[in-house]
């Protein structure tokens, strides 16, 4: 054997500076162990790691929807819907300067909670602090109303991040035997949260539909000890719970605290990475030590199974104070043994985590689209011992190699919607890996070096079968110019404003990426909506660092609703001071349905926003609410300046149905309705119908509303 051999390269150093960071929590690492809405309302809850000191945890029964990516809450101040008007709160847990300890158990009773005021609760703690809760409610985002668990059955979600980019943690139902997949219309349901998944991270207890008993209050009554991974599987699991139609006296069970065991006291970790056929790439071994007993000696074996084969190269850059020897090495294993240079006391000391070392390999072209495995052979070659010559309890966690393609987002060797709007997340929330990386490869897949939303096009026209556009076809100059404008805010309910983008491209728009700046300390900025979009609409949005991005695209290769509309994005905004601040447009991309850029002039790139009456500066109609309707709905449109205006009602087949408005108008905005009756008064039949605005200035604009009976 060879003394020294060195099997890594590109050596990654992980350097710790200072005292522990609040983190984003993964799911399942804070769990709910119990719940209860009748009598006082109270809740219970477990982290299973460590909190570090300033981590903040939020709770809220408000519930999510799916479809709009948003508190229920958000969805209706964006709509503006009269058919969905929840009202909920949030309470944020910050960790003290001790942090707190993995396995507390902490119950929360809600003594006092009142309607629309900041601190609106008296809570009762135990586990924890009461000064370390506050409330947290929002009116745009989860409500004003204060966190309290319904009755009838509700939802409690725990979340970390904000209320505005939430990343959930754990969930419980109360109100369903399951969670709503993308079907929540109601304030007391809520569809399953992204990230979350029902029967791990997720847990309905309530009664089914045809059950005789409603379900409102349940405690988890399995085991107390066990590793983070067993019990939360068991929390998961419904057959663990006790539930109730009416108060549970004892909601922890008498617990103060779980005890949480180590999985494996000392693990050798394989990733999981993705490739392209042909390519040499590295994957990372890592070490973890769950112990407080130092290692002193480690042995292990690395095989590959399918088509991939291990390069066999120099390594170098071995940790200070850690030799590393290559036993054997072939195309198909590799046995490592691992041991402190003389002098030193052991490989690593205590629960640190330190990068050994990377693996090179490839893989076979044939490979395309499979997964290969890597994995640590747990036998007689896998031993670890302390620096006493004990034998320490070993565990391996096996890699892979993902053999990919390209547009193949989610790596599950097919393209479809679902890469599509992967993507697009990815995008808005910077969850791209970086330029050069195998991922970043795959993603661009016009191959321009870049990964924006041409990308997005390109993989929907590969899902319609449909040539893919290179790079420089991109970016051929169109004749036609489209024109976008920035209009000045606009009141859109009593409390916010709305600024609109208008984009008229004479074509239809496949694709499109804005950003937008302002100063977050005067202004909050909610989630964008389309004005009137197709149904097949893909829309993301996200706010870092005071600016705003919004990626749109369409499966149909139109953003707009048809060839009547051009696009139109509302961002509602409300001042938080009194003084102006300005709201801009710093970039606008546009793609056609060839995915090709099309070039844009910006009118009016930035708008001020004061406080009193905004005034719009061009005539606007808009969606009316609701839609669809039964028995009325209301319609609000907009007047720059004084003009006789308007307002028809039209059948499909063109016939006049009712004349709303006619008469002249001073700028402002305006607001009527309709009650579903033509101009003699008598009801008309359900289905689709068109309502004209129109100006002596030249001014027209139609939109399309739905009855139902």
């Amino acid at each position: 054997m060879m003394k020294w051999h060195r099997f890594l390269y590109g050596l990654l150093f992980i350097m710790v500076v200072g005292g522990p960071a609040a983190a984003q929590l993964l799911p399942g690492d804070i769990v709910v162990i119990g719940v209860q809405s009748d009598g006082t309302d109270r809740f219970a809850w477990v982290p299973l790691v460590d909190l570090v000191p300033g981590q903040e945890v939020y709770f809220t029964d408000a519930g999510w929807n799916a479809e709009a990516h948003a508190f229920q809450r958000q969805v209706n101040a964006t709509s503006n819907s009269s058919t969905i008007s929840p009202s909920g709160g949030a309470i944020r847990y910050t960790a003290p300067l001790q942090g707190l300890a993995a396995g507390t158990v902490v119950e929360v009773k809600i003594d006092r909670r009142t309607k629309g005021e900041p601190g609106a609760y008296t809570l009762a703690v135990t586990g924890a602090s009461a000064d370390d809760f506050f409330a947290a409610n929002d009116t745009d985002v989860v409500g004003d109303q204060g966190l309290g668990i319904a009755t009838t059955g509700d939802q409690l979600l725990v979340l970390t991040g904000s209320l505005l980019q939430p990343a959930f943690v754990f969930g419980v139902n109360t109100g369903a035997d399951q969670w709503d997949l993308g079907s929540t219309t109601a304030q007391h349901s809520s569809d399953l949260p992204p990230g979350l998944t029902e029967g791990l991270t997720a847990i309905a207890i309530g009664a089914g539909p045809d059950a005789g008993n409603e379900v409102d209050n349940g405690r988890y009554t399995g085991p107390a000890t066990g590793t983070r991974e067993t019990i939360l599987a068991m929390i998961a699991d419904r057959a663990h719970w006790e539930t109730s139609d009416t108060a549970i006296d004892d909601l922890t069970g008498g617990r103060s605290l779980f005890d949480l065991i180590p999985a494996d006291p000392v693990i050798v970790r394989l990733d999981t990475i993705f490739v392209a056929p042909g390519d040499t790439s590295r994957m990372p071994i890592t070490i973890v030590n769950t112990t407080d007993r130092q290692v002193g000696f480690l042995h292990f074996r690395v095989i590959l199974k399918g088509q991939a084969a291990f390069v066999q190269i120099p390594i170098s850059g071995i940790p200070e104070g850690v030799d590393i020897e290559t036993i054997s090495v072939d195309g198909e294993s590799l046995t490592v043994s691992v041991t402190p240079q003389f002098g030193q006391p052991s490989i690593i000391t205590g629960d640190t985590l330190r990068i050994i070392g990377e693996l090179r390999m490839i893989p076979d072209d044939d490979a395309l689209g499979k997964t290969v495995g890597v994995y640590i052979l747990e036998d007689t070659s896998f031993t670890a011992q302390d620096t006493s010559g004990l034998t320490l309890i070993t565990s391996g966690l096996d890699g892979a190699v993902q053999v990919g393609i390209r547009g193949d987002i989610n790596i599950d060797s097919r393209v479809n919607i679902l890469d599509a709007t992967s993507l697009v997340y990815r995008m808005i929330h910077d969850k791209l890996s970086a330029p050069g990386t195998i991922f970043y490869q795959m993603a661009d897949v016009n191959a321009d070096g870049l990964v924006n939303v041409v990308d997005v096009i390109g993989i929907i026209r590969m899902i319609l079968g449909l040539p893919l556009v290179d790079a420089v076809q991109t970016r051929t100059i169109h004749t036609a110019e489209a024109f976008a404008r920035l209009h000045a805010p606009c009141p859109i309910d009593n409390h916010s404003l709305g600024i609109l983008l208008s984009i008229k491209a004479g074509q239809h728009v496949a694709g499109l990426y804005a950003e937008f700046s302002f100063n977050s300390s005067q202004l909050r900025v909610s989630i964008p909506a389309f004005v009137d979009p197709p149904s097949d609409l893909i829309i993301e949005s996200a706010i870092h660092q005071n600016v705003l991005r919004v990626v749109a695209a369409s499966p149909s290769l139109s953003i707009s609703s048809g060839e009547e509309t051009e696009p139109t994005i509302i961002i509602p905004v409300r001042l938080l001071r009194n003084t102006g601040t300005d709201f801009s447009l710093t970039e606008l991309i546009l793609i056609d349905a060839q995915g090709q850029e099309i070039p844009v002039k910006v009118a009016r790139s930035r708008q001020t926003v004061i406080a009193g009456k905004q005034v719009p500066d061009t005539f606007a109609l808009y969606m009316n609410t609701p839609n669809p309707f039964n028995p009325r709905t209301q319609i609000s449109y907009y007047v720059p300046r004084t003009a006789r205006m308007t307002l028809k009602v039209y059948n499909l087949l063109g016939r006049q149905v009712i004349q709303l408005v006619d008469r002249k108008h001073a700028a402002g905005r305006y607001t009527t309705f309709w009650n579903a009756r033509n101009h003699q008064g008598e009801p008309v039949a359900s289905g689709i119908y068109l309502y004209r605005l129109t100006s002596d200035t030249g001014y027209v604009e139609t939109r399309k509303m739905t009855l139902l009976k």
